[in-house]
Formats: C-alpha cells, sequence, structure tokens
C-alpha cells in the first residue's frame, strides 16, 4: 500500500538491499564490542591501581596522635638555648648595678662580716704565745735552719685550702646554673671597668713565699689583713717547733730546763693543732673558715654593694610528633630552651651595714624549633612575643 501510494503521488523511493542492511548492523555490533572492551579493559586497570594502593597502605603505620618524650635527645640542645638566654639576663642585671666595687653570690653562698678580725685575733694570740725567738721563723732570706722547700710546702698546704675540686660529667640542662651566672655578671662588670669579685670557684689570692716573710714584728699582726701570709707563718713556726723538740728530746740528761721548754713547745704545736684542724676544715660545698676570712679581708673595708643571683630553673622541652608525615622523613622533633633568674642587690653603707635595695626575676623562652636550628637561636629583651622576635627574655618582677 505504501507503494501504491508513492506511484499516486507521482514520487519514487529507492529501497536498500536487505543484505547491505545486515552488514551495516553487524559493523555496528562489531564497535559497540569494541567499546566494551575498551572500558573492561579500563576498568581492570583503574582496580589494579586500587589494589597496588591498598597494598601500599597496609604497609603505613597507624598514628594515635599522643607524643611521647625522648630520654636523653635535644639536653643538650635546650643547654645551648638556656646559655644563650643567660647572656642576656646577666646583661640585664649587669645594667642595675651601678657600685664600682661588689661582691657577686649565689643564692647559697654565705659572706660574714667580721670573721677576717675574729680569726686575726686567735692568729695573734698564738703568734703572741710562740715560745722560740720568732725571727728565726720566716726571716727571709736568713733563715738558715728551714729549707725554702719547707716554705714551699707550707704555700702548698696553704693553696689546697682554696682549691677546688672539678668533676665533669654529662651535660644536661641543670649545666646552667647559679654559679655561672655569678661568674657572667662578674666578668660583664669587670670588663667594663668596674670591680666586681667571686666567692665559688674563685682560686683565691696568690701567695708568694716571700709575703710569709717579715712577719715576725708582732706589729703586723693588729689589722686583719694578709691572713694568708700570718697563717703560712704559723705553719713555719709549727715546724721550726717540731723540729725544736726533736733536738730538745735527744739532749741527754735531760735538765728541768729542757723539760719546761719541751712542754712549752709542744703545748703550743697541740693549740695550733687544734686552731688548724678548726679553721681548715671544708665540707663538699662550703669553703673553709680560713679560705672565707681570707676572701672577706680583701673585700670588706671597700665593698660597696653585695649581689646575690640565682638560677632558679634551667632547661627546656622536647616534643617528638608522629604522623604521616614523618613517616616520609619529615623531622619529628622540636626542642625549647630557657631559664628563670632571680637578683637580690645589697647596698652597703657608710657603717657597714647592708640593706636590700633592689630584687627582680627575669623569664626567658625559646619558641619551638629544629635541633639543626638551635645554634642559630638569638634571644632579645622586650614585653611581647612577634614574629620577628620568637625567643623572648622578659623581666617577670622588680622593685
Amino acid at each position: 500500500m505504501a507503494l501504491l501510494a508513492a506511484v499516486g503521488t507521482g514520487a519514487m523511493t529507492t529501497m536498500a538491499p536487505v543484505s547491505a542492511q545486515s552488514t551495516d548492523t553487524d559493523a555496528q555490533i562489531t564497535a559497540i564490542e569494541t567499546q566494551i572492551k575498551l572500558l573492561e579493559a579500563k576498568a581492570d586497570l583503574a582496580q589494579a591501581k586500587v589494589d597496588r594502593a591498598a597494598v601500599f597502605l597496609d604497609q603505613l603505620p597507624e598514628f594515635d596522635g599522643k607524643v611521647t618524650p625522648g630520654s636523653d635527645t635535644g639536653k643538650f640542645e635546650s643547654t645551648v638555648l638556656a646559655a644563650a638566654a643567660l647572656g642576656v639576663v646577666t646583661d640585664a642585671i649587669g645594667d642595675l648595678i651601678v657600685d664600682k666595687n661588689v661582691l657577686i653570690l649565689t643564692g647559697s653562698e654565705q659572706f660574714q662580716f667580721g670573721l677576717p678580725s675574729a680569726l686575726n685575733a686567735e692568729m695573734r694570740v698564738l703568734k703572741h704565745a710562740f715560745p722560740l725567738p720568732p725571727e728565726s721563723v720566716a726571716d727571709c732570706p736568713a733563715t738558715v735552719e728551714i729549707a725554702p722547700a719547707t716554705i714551699a710546702a707550707a704555700i702548698s698546704t696553704f693553696a689546697g685550702l682554696l682549691r677546688s675540686d672539678v668533676t665533669m660529667t654529662s651535660i644536661n640542662a641543670n649545666a646552667i646554673d647559679a654559679n655561672m651566672l655569678v661568674n657572667s655578671l662578674a666578668a660583664k662588670l669587670n670588663s667594663e671597668g668596674q670591680t666586681a669579685h667571686v666567692l665559688s670557684g674563685s682560686p683565691g689570692s696568690k701567695l708568694l713565699a716571700k709575703d710569709a716573710c717579715g712577719f715576725d714584728d708582732m706589729d703586723k699582726w693588729i689589722d686583719s689583713k694578709n691572713l694568708g701570709a700570718k697563717y703560712v707563718w704559723l705553719l713555719l713556726a709549727r715546724h721550726k717547733a717540731k723540729s725544736r723538740l726533736t733536738a730538745l728530746n735527744s739532749i741527754k740528761p735531760t735538765t728541768t730546763k729542757v723539760k719546761a721548754e719541751i712542754k712549752a713547745v709542744t703545748g703550743w704545736v697541740e693549740k695550733f693543732d687544734m686552731f688548724n684542724a678548726t679553721v681548715s676544715a671544708t665540707q663538699k660545698t662550703v669553703p673553709s673558715t680560713l679560705a672565707a676570712a681570707i676572701q672577706a679581708s680583701e673585700l670588706e673595708d671597700d665593698l660597696k654593694a653585695i649581689v646575690r643571683v640565682d638560677v632558679e630553673m634551667a632547661g627546656g622541652s622536647l616534643k617528638n610528633s608522629k604522623n604521616i608525615g614523618t613517616f616520609f622523613g619529615v623531622d619529628p622533633l622540636r626542642v625549647t630552651g630557657g631559664l628563670i633568674a632571680s637578683y637580690t642587690i645589697f647596698t652597703i653603707s657608710d657603717s657597714g651595714r647592708a640593706k636590700p635595695s633592689a630584687w627582680g626575676m627575669w623569664a626567658c623562652s625559646s619558641d619551638q624549633m629544629r635541633l639543626g636550628k638551635v645554634r642559630l637561636a638569638k634571644f632579645s629583651t622586650g614585653e611581647h612575643i612577634s614574629e620577628t622576635n620568637p625567643n623572648l627574655c622578659w623581666q617577670v618582677q622588680a622593685f
């Protein structure tokens, strides 16, 4: 019917053969099948990548977000940071000290006014009671009975009273202590033209053998100066007394006069030995009475101020982070460091009384930084931490 209708209108329609239509359909089916295979291949590749990623992720560690501190790692770096802060605190405290002659002590060190006078009085009594001719003790260079080696031995004995034993231990944050602040502050003041003295760690005063000569004269024992030289004279006098006892005990027969001299010389030696045992006794952290008196005798007359400083705390913290970044090589360690220090300034009046005139406390704290950046860290003073100044020292309180 369709063909008749087309003829009736005068139009002619050409129909494709059935075999040609079948060929086109086969080509389309083949193309579709090719696309399906390509899609399947891509899907297989994507799944392979997923499977590979899953295997890789199975090898990654699990993280719970916790921070585990290390044992000794970072202690050296914290000490370096505390040392850098110490320099800033030293400058800050030093700028407050205006007196020209000061003594700087730790919080636990003792300095006793009047000790040299008290000790000199005891030594003067021993000198006065010496039972042998005093000019035979240290009348240098005329002395012939006491060899120079004996004087050197006496000097060595004296030097031992002031010697400090130093033990090096492993570095930790406690290496920055009050003694270090004392020495740092004294060095700063002395370099700027002031006169600053220290007790802890000081080698004391240099004493030569000739310094003990000339103290046969009783008038030189009135004031409390030259205690070291006077002590050496007494040591030499003891040696002279022991030598005299050896000579007296060899005299036969022993006369009444000889017995009396032996008794007098023996009694003096015993008194000196008791005195010496008392004044030369030392404790682990406390110098002998003699050493303290010798040091004080050189200071107290012209001293204008005493400054006590202490390091209340020095150290830092170590942060050891574990996360996906550290698994791929990011440095997990961060360290901080700093200290807290205090000071008290005592002004000495003309009457010799010391009264506190200033007190304060400084704190220093660094930003968290990598271990390799510690050597580049610098501290500065201020009130607020900024991006350009993350390592800060500030005055906590002051009067």
